[in-house]
């Protein structure tokens, strides 16, 4: 852990870590009669992790800085919540579940969507991907309709939205994934902490309007 930060507001825990991942490189493989050497580049990055919990509203979230493809994220974030719990009582607080907000966040207007998974009541898959990165799913009237046909016997498994810039609040398109796997939310490329902060609090909000589930 690098610092604690504390005001009555707001209450922040922030970790600096050196993390390293192999990647494979086939080019540097070596191969002879009877051996095969299989060449991997060590990788070494500068991580941040930061608890931060607004004193005020009582909410709080785990910022994992993107890690290398493959990481388990529950693994890190369950790390993270052990070492928490002795100081702020993490046990005691109530897990937003984001699946519950995906399909609330589709029908919302604030976002183009890019990619949607569904599963059915009888355990059933579907999903629906946009034409690119640039499309809506539902600017396919085909797949717009194959959509309005699940109706809304549904739960959802990952959404892959874009919001839509908001005045002073929101300057550029920001991307995010919602994972219903580990409930988790992912946002993707540099962005000011508020504008986190802004699409945070719509995921919350959407989550806390959706009707509960199993």
């Amino acid at each position: 852990m690098s610092s604690i930060e504390w005001t009555t507001e707001r209450l922040r825990f922030v970790w600096v870590e050196k993390r390293q991942w192999e990647e494979r490189v086939p080019e540097e493989d070596i191969e002879s009669a009877d051996m095969v050497w299989r060449a991997h580049r060590i990788k070494s990055a500068r991580g941040l992790t930061t608890f931060d919990w607004d004193l005020v509203s009582g909410h709080a979230m785990l910022m994992i800085q993107r890690l290398p493809s493959g990481t388990k994220y529950r693994q890190i974030r369950d790390q993270f919540e052990k070492e928490l719990e002795p100081i702020v009582g993490l046990s005691q607080f109530e897990r937003v579940r984001v699946s519950q907000a995906i399909q609330l966040i589709e029908e919302s207007g604030k976002v183009r969507r890019r990619q949607l998974a569904y599963e059915t009541r009888r355990g059933g898959k579907a999903g629906f991907t946009s034409a690119s990165r640039s499309r809506d799913t539902y600017a396919d009237p085909d797949l717009k309709r194959a959509g309005q046909a699940l109706g809304g016997e549904t739960a959802g498994l990952l959404g892959n939205f874009y919001w839509h810039p908001v005045p002073d609040i929101l300057e550029r398109e920001l991307h995010s994934k919602l994972y219903a796997s580990d409930q988790r939310v992912g946002i993707f490329g540099e962005h000011r902490e508020r504008e986190v902060r802004y699409v945070i609090s719509c995921i919350r909000h959407y989550s806390g309007r959706a009707p509960r589930t199993g």
